[in-house]
């Protein structure tokens, strides 16, 4: 009998010590292993669907990328809105991104070569399309040695409604014909990319975006569409003044596979209802929305919808 117990006795104890082993080693991995705790405040509210961390050294050099989705509530670790990392202690750039949708970042890449861009449109080479409401934070973080009394600062993210970057474009047609069933329209102007240097562009002169409306061959007084785009090519994320690149389009209006109305910029300056010709150059800033409005196959107003922020000589508001 003695054996027995003697057994049950060192089996318990093994046990015991097991499950001390593991709570020890979960408690070092998440408390004192970590180095850099992020705080993001919509994290812990729920008012974002998701939320993408990349990391670069003071060279920079790729440290770690990771996105995280909601329900935030199902990840004990994010309740409270805190993500936690083992990075290089010394100072490091975290590029951070929320809603990013279907956009596409580049991976594993040195500071200088990373980027996000919008969607490539399906089959093409230099299409891209539409976004989501993309918020973008770019901030430079100390990280200290595991143990240091700092290795433990909780840094605030606040990746809210203010650190959106990307713009709106609407779209309204008047008194199209009624054989009209699709609407292709292609921009030029539009960055279609922002490098993690900070600059909204184009990896390629060829780039453009494309966006396609289908009018269903219905006949109604009015026809709106709206989306939401990456800014006029040059913005900055700091706000640095810098040229950009005026909004150009080309709008073809189908009957089926036919063409049979084309409008272009290029070609034909816009018009108001008088004849008289819309000028001024055109940009789309972040958290603005640009309106074209159109009589049949011809632009005969465009406007900044909501003037806060407006940038005078800009465009020309009809």
């Amino acid at each position: 009998m003695s054996c027995h117990l003697s057994r049950y006795i060192r089996m318990v104890a093994g046990v015991m010590l097991l499950s001390y082993t593991a709570v020890s080693c979960t408690n070092d991995y998440f408390l004192d292993e970590n180095n850099c705790w992020l705080y993001v405040p919509e994290i812990q509210k729920g008012s974002i669907p998701d939320f993408t961390a990349v990391f670069h050294g003071e060279s920079g050099n790729h440290l770690i990328t990771r996105k995280v989705s909601a329900p935030f509530d199902k990840n004990e670790l994010m309740q409270n809105g805190i993500l936690r990392f083992k990075l290089q202690p010394g100072p490091c750039t975290l590029t951070a991104f929320a809603q990013t949708g279907n956009m596409q970042m580049s991976e594993g890449l040195p500071l200088a070569d990373s980027y996000i861009s919008a969607p490539l449109v399906p089959q093409t080479e230099h299409a891209f399309g539409p976004c989501g409401p993309l918020r973008v934070l770019q901030c430079q973080l100390m990280l200290y040695p595991i143990g240091h009394p700092d290795s433990q600062n909780q840094h605030t993210i606040d990746i809210n409604g203010g650190q959106l970057y990307t713009g709106t474009i609407v779209h309204e047609f008047r008194d199209l014909p009624a054989q009209v069933t699709r609407i292709d329209i292609r921009y030029t102007g539009l960055s279609t990319r922002l490098g993690f240097n900070g600059l909204f562009g184009d990896e390629s002169p060829d780039d453009y975006t494309l966006v396609s409306y289908a009018v269903g061959g219905q006949r109604a007084v009015t026809h709106s569409f709206q989306d939401m785009y990456l800014p006029s090519s040059g913005t900055r994320l700091d706000g640095a003044e810098s040229e950009l690149t005026p909004l150009k389009l080309d709008v073809l209006f189908y009957a089926g596979e036919a063409v049979i109305g084309h409008f272009s910029d290029e070609i034909s300056d816009p018009v108001d209802e008088n004849g008289a010709t819309v000028s001024g150059k055109v940009y789309l800033r972040p958290r603005h929305t640009l309106k074209f409005e159109y009589k049949g196959f011809t632009i005969t107003g465009i406007s900044l919808v909501g003037w806060e922020g407006m940038h005078p000589g800009d465009i020309t508001p009809m």
